[in-house]
């Protein structure tokens, strides 16, 4: 799956090596919402957006943390998060899990291309 991230820049007088550091953890913490129940599952993305969003939001202007985590899955998960049954929230959970990880794997590299330039 491609994913396309428009150039995100850093905040002035934010460091692109811990902007670069938290990114890899909050992908590394992706794969903690991959397997278990239905409702497990979507209340660790839950918990997951919201942390990341937080701290993306020190670092990346607002409009950036909307394009990557805040995406139109996310908004469709948390507005229909007790209609949802347990296939459809498992489905659309992987189809979010996938993006986040390639997501952030781009934005990885924009920053890391654009610090060794």
């Amino acid at each position: 799956m491609a994913v396309i991230i428009p150039e995100v820049r850093p905040l002035p007088g934010r460091d692109v090596a811990n902007i670069v550091q938290l990114l890899k953890a909050q992908q590394h913490r992706v794969h903690e919402w991959v397997s278990g129940s239905a409702d497990e599952r979507l209340t660790r993305y839950h918990e997951w957006a919201s942390q990341t969003a937080d701290l993306l939001e020190g670092v990346l202007a607002t409009d950036a943390v909307d394009r990557l985590i805040r995406t139109p899955r996310h908004d469709l998960m948390m507005s229909k998060a007790t209609a949802f049954n347990v296939g459809m929230v498992n489905h659309t959970l992987n189809a979010e899990s996938r993006w986040q990880d390639n997501g952030l794997q781009v934005l990885i590299d924009q920053l890391e291309a654009a610090a060794a330039a």
